[in-house]
């Protein structure tokens, strides 16, 4: 990862081109905040609908199952947390 924006702020430098670097913890609510939340507040501060429909893209239509003995449950969606 800190390579990646390492390698972004340099071709950024050299292109001459405007660069802007977001990073947002979520560590502590990882498994708890709502997507829906989630959107309301990065709407709230102004990032754009093309941003946004970008991070909503990774969780929707999200979804889990589970495995026990062998057996695997039906696909349950995810409607909270954020992938990492």
């Amino acid at each position: 990862m800190v390579a990646t924006v390492r390698e972004a702020v340099a071709r950024a430098e050299v292109t001459k081109n405007p660069l802007c670097i977001v990073s947002i913890d979520f560590s502590a609510a990882l498994d708890q905040i709502s997507h829906s939340y989630l959107l309301a507040m990065l709407h709230a501060h102004g990032f754009t609908d093309w941003f946004l429909q970008r991070i909503m893209g990774m969780n929707n239509k999200a979804a889990l199952e589970v495995q026990i003995n062998g057996f695997r449950s039906s696909m349950i969606p995810i409607h909270s947390s954020i992938r990492q």
